[in-house]
């Protein structure tokens, strides 16, 4: 009989973080609604939809995302009670293709909505000169069974930053594409550029109220705007991502604004101050400019690194922002400059849900909640890769990419972890979530 497959303890580590120090955005989502947008799964009907396996864009190839894909395909998992069967081997039961393409990378994107999921794939168009431009995005629709898959645009640059939001009934994929912000209309098909000359740009993961309906960016001053006359500084303005229509919100002399987020309702931001020192911000745009500012962070000189707020609570109130500053995970409240130390060690933030932060080292993936900071190992391994973490729809599971344990075609295939055996301290395991190479399966035994 076949050996099980690899079974990794999950532990819980209680460790009560109390030391207070000193104080780029990652933009990773926390799993929407069962229709909403998930960056690398999105759970519908009853089936969770996945990329089988996680690829790096500067390794591909000519060929390598033009059909007749196994294991690195897209599938999909029928869930039965809300959880995936295994068989006595520790394969996922009742998993099947559903797309030839290439699905976890580095901008990896996957949308459901009606009977349709839409999903991102490296580009394979040919550029001029005959090279494949694989760290481009191609978007695709197709409906949940898999049938009729359609493309839908393929971007111009690579992708930084990508939300669905839903305003008036109709579904728009905003996409910040190299120094372009553009927007798809999945519902009624077309795109449309938004802005060009953007040197950084935000807007909301879904709409929630009138300010959602914009997208804030910055852009250098034309040579009518003083740029050849010497005149510094750069321009903050917002466009509407339904009309087109573009505002200027703020342009003053020798001021520079870079964008870093904006969630719930808050841009985050640096700019200088008429002191020419650079600090962080956030904004509610509820009044004028600057007196709708509360300020972050204390003067910057270097080392800030992934600042990233943690959005509102349930009454509405502002969570604190994290950020890391030399080598470490640090933490202050909205409105503090005083940062608090969170993890005392080098770590990568990868995405927020609920009350937690989950982040990776060279050893493993771990969270840790803002109000009790206390840490949590969610899995110890160091065949794991750091790309494409997302949480599902339903908030139940992780999926992330790791090497099973019988190896021998280096592919990082999709695992699953059941968080609320994490929350709970219980043993339990990361299992493969989608279909193994029968190269990858343990050979099996035979009895004497």
């Amino acid at each position: 009989m076949k050996k099980f497959l690899t079974t990794l303890t999950i532990c819980l580590l209680g460790v009560c973080l109390l030391f207070t120090g000193c104080g780029a955005p990652v933009s990773l989502p926390t799993g929407e609604a069962k229709n909403g947008a998930g960056y690398g799964n999105v759970t519908y009907d009853e089936y969770i939809y996945f990329a089988n396996s996680s690829v790096i864009v500067s390794d591909l190839t000519a060929g390598d995302n033009t059909g007749n894909l196994a294991e690195t395909a897209i599938y999909r998992t029928k869930l039965t009670n809300g959880k995936v069967e295994y068989d006595e081997d520790g394969y996922a039961l009742n998993t099947e293709k559903v797309a030839d393409k290439l699905g976890a990378f580095n901008s990896s994107f996957m949308y459901a909505k009606g009977d349709m999921i839409y999903f991102a794939s490296p580009n394979t168009h040919r550029s001029t000169t005959n090279e494949t431009l694989f760290d481009r995005n191609t978007y695709y629709s197709m409906r949940a069974d898999g049938s009729n898959l359609r493309e839908l645009y393929s971007t111009l640059d690579a992708v930084t930053l990508q939300a669905v939001l839903t305003i008036d009934g109709t579904d728009y994929l905003v996409i910040h594409e190299g120094e372009r912000v553009v927007r798809l209309n999945l519902t009624n098909g077309g795109s449309t550029v938004l802005a060009e000359d953007v040197t950084s740009a935000v807007f909301a993961k879904e709409y929630e109220n009138e300010n959602d309906g914009f997208v804030y960016y910055t852009a250098d001053r034309t040579d009518e705007e003083g740029a050849t006359e010497g005149v510094t500084g750069n321009i903050l303005r917002k466009v509407s991502i339904v009309s087109g229509e573009m505002t200027q919100m703020r342009r003053e002399v020798g001021e520079t604004i870079t964008l870093y987020s904006y969630t719930d309702g808050v841009l985050y931001y640096t700019r200088n101050t008429t002191e020419q020192t650079t600090f962080y911000f956030a904004n509610t745009l509820a009044a004028g400019f600057e007196a709708s500012e509360t300020q972050l962070t204390q003067a910057i000189t270097s080392g800030i690194t992934n600042f990233m707020p943690l959005g509102k609570d349930e009454y509405g109130q502002n969570k604190p922002v994290i950020y890391e500053y030399s080598s470490r995970l640090v933490m202050s409240n909205f409105g503090s400059t005083i940062p608090e130390v969170l993890v005392d060690e080098d770590v990568t933030v990868q995405l927020i849900s609920g009350d937690y932060i989950y982040f990776t080292t060279t050893s493993g993936i771990y969270r840790i909640s803002y109000i009790d900071k206390v840490r949590q190992t969610v899995v110890e391994m160091s065949n794991f890769r750091e790309a494409n973490l997302s949480i599902t729809a339903d908030g139940k599971y992780l999926i992330f990419y790791a090497q099973v344990a019988d190896n021998t075609t280096d592919t990082y295939y999709a695992h699953i972890i059941n968080l609320f055996d994490v929350e709970q301290g219980v043993e339990t395991e990361a299992r493969p979530l989608g279909a193994i190479a029968e190269a990858d399966k343990p050979e099996e035994e035979e009895e004497e």
